[in-house]
């Protein structure tokens, strides 16, 4: 079945500094999130609406929250790039991101339920110090 992802592109940016370290989601208040920058809807036709959204209005940090239909809160990803798609047979969204250490630049692509849970993810080191 093929998810329903219709993308709303107000402003797409092309790369993001990482600077988000927490490693599980957590709930934020929908009026504390001042800008959204990009709208990805995720649901399902004739399902409750899911949508994806990304604020990137300041250039060095990107955001991404999940909003369910009908709920106060949002869900804030511990990840700081680009939505990549959700997976097919699990229904995953699917994040890129990177982080720096002492050993320099690692590249890093994790999968989260609709729920915010991360459920895999893969590291790859870029760049070395």
């Amino acid at each position: 079945m093929i998810r329903f992802i219709l993308l709303l592109c107000v402003v797409m940016l092309a790369s993001c500094n990482c600077h988000i370290n927490e490693e599980v989601s957590v709930k934020v208040h929908k009026d504390s999130v001042k800008t959204i920058t990009l709208v990805h809807i995720l649901s399902y036709p004739d399902e409750p609406l899911v949508r994806l959204l990304q604020d990137a209005s300041n250039k060095s940090v990107c955001y991404s929250y999940i909003e369910k239909e009908g709920s106060d809160s949002l869900i804030l990803l511990p990840s700081c790039g680009e939505f990549l798609g959700v997976s097919h047979d699990d229904g995953l969204i699917i994040m890129d991101s990177y982080y720096y250490d002492d050993k320099g630049r690692h590249g890093v692509v994790q999968g989260y339920t609709f729920d915010g849970e991360k459920v895999c993810e893969m590291k790859t080191k870029i760049n070395e110090k």
